[in-house]
């Protein structure tokens, strides 16, 4: 809304800025949720932690390659 409508090259580095912004953050959404995730499973299931956690970081990353 704010950048020139005749302008694609501005255009498509605000979607660029705007798409990496995005990607960081899931990004940061994934890592907090992660570490809560762990913090929780060392506490309940001490043997498969390692393996849900490993899991849970594929499907964040995943999902923000997705969006």
């Amino acid at each position: 809304m704010l950048l020139p409508g005749g302008d694609v090259d501005a255009r498509r580095t605000g979607f660029m800025f705007l798409a990496l912004y995005l990607a960081a953050a899931l990004g940061l959404l994934v890592t907090t949720s992660f570490l809560g995730l762990r913090r929780y499973l060392r506490q309940r299931y001490p043997q498969d932690a390692s393996t849900i956690a490993v899991a849970w970081l594929k499907f964040g990353v995943g999902v923000v390659i997705i969006v």
